[in-house]
């Protein structure tokens, strides 16, 4: 495994719909029902398991019967989960994560329905570089050699990302373009089937958050 230097950094930020903290009061609230927590990613991935740890200390912090649900809304690099979180009415019962930089670059590659001012940030949870692994077995052990080897073998490079527009697959293109080199993209809903594929040798290269590679 080897990791690219910091070309992007992964942030984590816990979010709510706009108006969610000056949404009326209610006099249920929270016990009446769960309040709902989306992840724009597939189960298993990084957002997911920092959700998952989260939540019993967000019902203790809230107290009151509150209960919390994980919602994974996974596809098109997160943008699916992102319109989630911000057409969800702001009544108190659903809060998401958001992540960088895909809810800053997905606007701007194409027409979304949200832009960053959708959301209310309730605060930053994570930092994660990003990095690009490979297989234990590979014969490819740093960067150099990746680009020698795609140089000599265009396309042939297959390389994992959890979707069209988020940060790991402009990792890629970056790569590509820095190394003069064509390799061919796989996108997936998360970040754990990008590991999974690399884990099952489907892919020559995952590009993957160091926590999630750890």
């Amino acid at each position: 495994m080897f990791h690219l230097k910091k070309i992007f950094s992964f942030f984590l930020m816990l979010i709510a719909t706009v108006a969610l903290l000056s949404a009326p009061s209610y006099a249920a609230w929270p016990a009446d029902q769960p309040i709902n927590m989306i992840i724009a990613y597939s189960l298993g991935g990084g957002t997911d398991i920092v959700a998952r740890q989260l939540v019993p200390f967000l019902e203790k912090a809230i107290g009151d019967g509150a209960r919390f649900t994980v919602v994974n809304k996974g596809g098109a690099g997160g943008e699916i989960g992102f319109s989630a979180i911000a057409s969800a009415a702001s009544d108190g019962y659903t809060i998401g994560f958001i992540n960088t930089p895909p809810v800053m670059t997905i606007p701007i590659e194409r027409r979304t329905t949200w832009t960053i001012n959708s959301f209310d940030l309730l605060g930053n949870i994570v930092d994660d570089p990003g990095t690009f692994c490979v297989h234990n077995e590979s014969p490819i052990k740093t960067l150099s050699e990746l680009a020698t080897f795609a140089k000599a073998n265009p396309s042939a490079v297959t390389v994992g990302s959890t979707g069209v527009g988020s940060y790991d697959h402009l990792a890629m293109m970056m790569f590509e373009k820095t190394a003069g080199v064509k390799m061919t993209h796989v996108p997936f809903k998360g970040s754990a089937e990008t590991r999974s594929a690399i884990i099952g040798k489907h892919i020559t290269v995952a590009t993957i958050n160091v926590g999630e590679a750890l």
